[in-house]
């Protein structure tokens, strides 16, 4: 599936203007255009981690790979995956903390996305608590 037709999709199935998508992303009227028309065929890293931040459903992988039309983005963290991970990384942090790696993912471009769904879930189980 080409970027332009996996654009139009999300587009489509979150039923947004190009417009709110545009303000949404900040990804800027000249870039969404060369998109939209083919002339862009690999999203920039940070473009891609922004579109599936802003619209979950829609997998970083999924923007970034030339997958066949019929896969959507079924391969996102999902609720349970995600207050499973909250509660591991409390449980070690002290111990994660130790491995210069593990920080470095922490604080890498492709955990953004990642990242700040983890925020939200464990704002949303701190208000629980």
């Amino acid at each position: 599936m080409k970027l332009s037709d996996k654009i139009k999709q999300i587009l489509i199935e979150e039923k947004v203007k190009q417009t709110e998508f545009r303000l949404k992303t900040g990804i800027s009227k000249t870039a969404f255009y060369a998109i939209k028309n083919g002339k862009t065929k690999k999203l920039a890293t940070e473009t891609a981690i922004k579109i599936s931040s802003c619209y979950p459903k829609y997998s970083y992988k999924w923007l970034m790979t030339d997958t066949p039309d019929s896969i959507s983005n079924k391969d996102g963290i999902n609720e349970e995956e995600a207050m499973s991970t909250i509660e591991n990384l409390f449980l070690h942090e002290e111990y994660l903390m130790t491995f210069p790696k593990f920080i470095k993912y922490i604080e890498g471009k492709e955990a953004i996305a990642l990242n700040k769904y983890l925020k939200q879930k464990l704002k949303e189980r701190l208000k629980e608590l």
